[in-house]
């Protein structure tokens, strides 16, 4: 294994799985130990939930890719797994690019596409407050940081603009390998959509548009979108807004998405709800899933919605909106199986090993009522920033978090989720 490695020390770590139904507020729970196998990634030198910008992919070939940016000391990290990724020596780390003692933001953001491993990241060159967005990119043996090539983009932050720790899932691939990114740009302060269809590497490749920059950093601050490319290359994008009246809008277009004028949008949802957006597609069928902080209430511990919409979503009445059976996170991850089947993760706690633990919710392809959904427990899992989900093709849950550090889990082997 190879450790470019100041930066990760690996604890292997056993989690504890429990299970519940229908109640937000679970009780009475049942445990079967040592159902999870978990793993430690941690720099033993942060003091506060510096890692974010999480993600979490898997290649067709079955290995799987971790990425995520450590604030504090300035470090963009990299992982990948081809064996049996609960066992230590089956990941190779790496660090591919570092900066100045917080010389990078929170928010990173990554695919997988045809032509390799894309990351985009904030770089805040000698630490001065002023960002620039930086895509990173390798073809194969990512673990090697001679082969990654980086460049700058353009100016900007991938998500919140008052630098608090949010998820941006800023960049997305479409089928032919193109590019798309959601920032915020320096002058506005709103929110604006690029795309490049080749040649990712130069800043002339790409072509901007605004989404919204009307607000600017009152209106963004704190917030989050998402964006996710289908196989017509329709985009769809999820943003989140301190406006109440537009808490959470969905944006749609379906060509000549470098003009403005092809953007169309509707309202999902009002009020203090919509953050940490997370969207995911099964089919024609669209979802969401996001932070809904309690009825009366403005601190970030809420529930969570779940929405979906199969044609016509920008239509307010071709949605779906359901509350799960847990309480939310700071951080919301959504995917599905390949029965369909939706699954959200979240975690809570401000350090794994100490308080946290993370919570997987999964029903049956309607999702009609709270009793359709199981949740899955995952103790000491939990770090106060991220959470990152995928599911394989047999259906196991493979889940990362942030925060204090990075951990990863997945079942041991020989269990099967029914």
């Amino acid at each position: 294994m190879r450790l470019s490695v100041r930066w990760l020390a690996l604890v292997p770590a056993v989690a504890a799985f429990v299970a519940c139904h229908d109640t937000p507020t679970p009780t009475g729970l049942t445990t079967a130990p040592d159902l999870w196998a978990s793993l430690t990634m941690d720099d033993a030198a942060t003091d506060y939930p510096s890692w974010g910008g999480l993600d979490l992919l898997r290649d067709a070939g079955g290995v799987l890719h971790l990425s995520v940016v450590e604030h504090e000391f300035g470090r963009l990290q990299y992982g990948e797994c081809s064996g049996s990724c609960a066992n230590i020596v089956d990941w190779h780390l790496a660090t591919i690019d570092s900066g100045p003692y917080q010389g990078f933001g929170e928010n990173a953001s990554s695919v997988i596409t045809s032509a390799g491993m894309v990351t985009v990241y904030e770089d805040q060159p000698g630490g001065t407050g002023t960002f620039q967005v930086k895509i990173a990119a390798c073809a194969a043996q990512c673990d090697q940081l001679s082969n990654w090539q980086k460049a700058d983009l353009f100016p900007g932050l991938l998500g919140s603009v008052n630098y608090a720790s949010t998820h941006a899932r800023a960049l997305a691939a479409d089928p032919s390998g193109g590019l798309h990114v959601l920032f915020h740009d320096a002058d506005s302060n709103g929110v604006w959509y690029a795309t490049c269809a080749a040649s990712c590497q130069s800043g002339a490749a790409w072509h901007a548009v605004p989404l919204d920059t009307v607000g600017g950093r009152v209106k963004f601050a704190g917030t989050n979108q998402s964006i996710l490319v289908d196989s017509h290359s329709t985009v769809h994008v999820f943003l989140e807004s301190s406006d109440t009246t537009e808490a959470l809008r969905y944006f749609e277009c379906a060509a000549a998405c470098d003009s403005a004028s092809s953007w169309h949008a509707v309202v999902l949802a009002h009020g203090y709800t919509g953050r940490t957006p997370s969207v995911a597609l099964a089919g024609t069928r669209l979802a969401v899933a996001f932070h809904d902080r309690l009825p009366g209430s403005t601190v970030p511990t809420g529930l969570i919605r779940y929405g979906t919409c199969d044609s016509n979503c920008l239509l307010p009445d071709a949605w779906s909106m359901r509350q799960l059976p847990t309480l939310a996170g700071p951080d919301v991850a959504l995917a599905f199986d390949a029965a369909g089947r939706p699954w959200v993760a979240t975690s809570y706690g401000t350090a794994s090993h100490y308080n946290g633990y993370a919570d997987l919710s999964r029903c049956a392809v309607t999702c009609t009522s709270l009793t359709e959904w199981t949740t899955f427990r995952i103790d000491s899992l939990g770090d106060g920033g991220d959470v990152s989900l995928i599911l394989d093709p047999g259906g196991t849950p493979h889940i990362a978090v942030s925060g204090m550090g990075v951990h990863y889990s997945e079942p041991r082997p020989g269990y099967t989720f029914q």
